[in-house]
């Protein structure tokens, strides 16, 4: 099996990687910066003795969050322990080219299995066997074991050494929120409830629901217009991004779209996104609807993911869903509606592709202590928190939120303000080692404030919140979910570890493929008629029967059988 290496679940992620980020904490944006607060890090929780920082590079697996030289509380964080960080703006192009010079940052983290064989066959990656004991979070956790064990053998050209480290191992978000996080279809709730909260069956029945909520909420408290629903273009790196707020909610996933495949996680069953009844054409017919009712965003081509979130912010739509998602601390709440499936994936044990340290880098110690941290318990509550003492802190043994950020969030979230002055938003170094859902047995929490119990308790508690009970019986959305049976599309994490690499031709078809998927479908949601819409799909087929589609999702389904097979041997 030389050269199978692990394959990711890219939007779950997300978010992906979102962006990795966990349930977005919806009070943060702006420039993250502030005072420092001297952290612990390190697997007995000790303080570091003084050393001189040296500088360290990261290059990110998206351009989801800010990057550049760390500034305020973020820089003195890590200065404090021995690092001067700076994150490597992503795209897909730098990537390329930093492959083919062989000049990587200090720190890599993967997102495509291909450049991380590339970089492993190229001899850019340190070998880690001989710093094993500068990563004690990592190899002495027994919760990466098994990831650790997976990257041995599938991550070194047969050599049996450890060169990346998988991220994201273990528990995900899915494991301790108290509703589907993200992966549903959440509206303003006060206006949903003055418009009669009518229910609706099918997905498509949410747009006459939306245009009597536009009608009585057309603009928020800033004066902007609100619509139904906000789209964004630039994460639309291996394809059509958006997409995955119609997969998600109707118990499908959109990891395997860019080979043209949409996959049922009910059944764990991939079809051709051009079969009879496509979801992929489904959802693309949605968004078409919404735009032709005057619902969708109409910056929505030209607008990035941050721009969408800081409209999110301001509450100028009147829903979210998974790719540009509400939060119940703005006044978003659930609605299950009668088809509503959400897709989810509660753990992954091997983690995804994995994070490398330059075979050259010029500070390999501290390099390796930048990796550590991505497992570190105590520096994952600063990294993904902020300072100690601002918005969270530890009182008798237990993490709590501070007074000032309970009033912050009475007050309605927004932009939050550090006690320095500076604003707090999350950096891009967002790929953890440890998996956002996982305990942490010291606290008994897991290290995002966002699914602490005291957080998540505290968003039910609303007028609002006590609304939603009052309407449908249920105190979370995830007890209704498990009480209606609607928890049946759970991902197989397994699996995908063990998925094929591309070969350069297949690489090169499959570029070609997204071009023309991506860029029709935009296509798609523009159309002037239906008419107009059908033409559109079916010159994207056509297109994409030219360059051999059939053959790439044949080949890709049959590589999901052979894997899932080859899994069942490895476990």
């Amino acid at each position: 099996m030389k050269r199978r290496l692990l394959a990711i679940f890219l939007a779950l992620v997300t978010v992906i990687a979102v962006a990795g980020c966990g349930k977005a904490d919806t009070s943060s944006s702006g420039t993250t910066t502030s005072a420092a607060t001297s952290a612990t890090t390190g697997a007995a929780g000790t303080q570091p003795a003084p050393v001189t920082p040296q500088r360290v590079t990261l290059y990110p697996m998206n351009a989801g969050l800010q990057s550049g030289p760390a500034s305020g509380w973020v820089d003195e964080f890590f200065k404090s322990n021995g690092i001067i960080l700076e994150v490597i703006p992503y795209s897909d192009e730098k990537t390329q080219a930093m492959l083919a010079s062989g000049d990587l940052p200090d720190v890599v983290i993967f997102n495509s299995v291909s450049n991380a064989q590339a970089a492993l066959e190229a001899g850019m990656l340190l070998n880690l066997e001989n710093h094993l004991d500068k990563i004690p979070n990592i190899v002495k956790d027994d919760l990466f074991t098994p990831a650790l064990k997976y990257s041995r053998k599938f991550y070194s050209n047969d050599t049996g050494n450890l060169y990346l480290i998988p991220y994201t191992v273990g528990n995900n978000t899915m494991a301790a929120m108290l509703d589907s996080e993200r992966y549903a279809v959440k509206l303003k709730f006060d206006v949903y409830e003055q418009i009669g909260a009518p229910s609706f069956e099918k997905l498509e029945d949410i747009i006459p629901v939306l245009k009597k909520m536009q009608e009585a909420y057309p603009k928020n408290a800033e004066g902007t217009t609100v619509y139904g629903m906000h789209l964004f273009s630039d994460f639309d790196t291996n394809y059509f991004y958006n997409m995955i707020s119609v997969f998600t909610v109707l118990g499908y996933t959109p990891n395997y779209l860019k080979y043209g495949i949409e996959y049922d996680a009910v059944t764990n069953t991939g079809y051709s996104m051009f079969r009879e009844n496509s979801m992929y054409k489904r959802g693309a017919k949605f968004m078409y609807e919404m735009n032709k009712a005057g619902l969708l965003d109409p910056d929505s081509l030209t607008q990035d993911r941050n721009t969408a979130n800081k409209k999110m912010d301001t509450a100028a739509t009147v829903a979210g869903w998974a790719a540009a998602p509400a939060w119940e601390s703005k006044g978003y709440y659930p609605v299950s509606f009668g088809e509503f499936q959400p897709t989810m994936t509660f753990s992954n044990p091997y983690g995804k592709i994995g994070i490398g340290v330059n075979a050259k880098a010029e500070n390999i110690d501290a390099s390796l202590k930048l990796v550590d941290m991505l497992a570190d318990p105590e520096a994952l509550l600063v990294l993904y928190n902020g300072p100690k003492g601002d918005r969270w802190d530890v009182v008798d043994g237990k993490l709590v939120l501070t007074e000032k950020f309970k009033q912050y969030r009475a007050n309605g979230g927004g932009t939050y303000v550090l006690d320095s002055g500076e604003e707090f938003a999350l950096y891009n170094i967002a790929s953890y080692i440890r998996g956002t859902g996982n305990i942490l047995p010291k606290y008994g929490e897991v290290f995002p404030l966002t699914m602490w119990k005291e957080y998540l308790g505290a968003q039910y508690e609303s007028d609002t919140a006590k609304a939603w009970t009052a309407r449908y019986g249920y105190k979370y959305l995830k007890e209704q979910l498990e009480a209606e049976g609607r928890l049946k599309a759970v991902l197989d994490p397994t699996f995908s570890a063990f998925l094929s690499t591309d070969s350069d031709d297949l690489k090169l078809t499959l570029a070609a493929l997204k071009d023309v998927i991506v860029s029709s479908t935009w296509e798609l949601v523009y159309a002037k008629s239906d008419a107009e819409f059908e033409k559109i799909w079916e010159n994207m087929k056509a297109k994409c029967e030219g360059l051999g589609i059939q053959k790439v999702i044949d080949f890709k389904l049959q590589d999901i059988n052979n894997a899932k097979e080859i899994a069942k041997q490895f476990n």
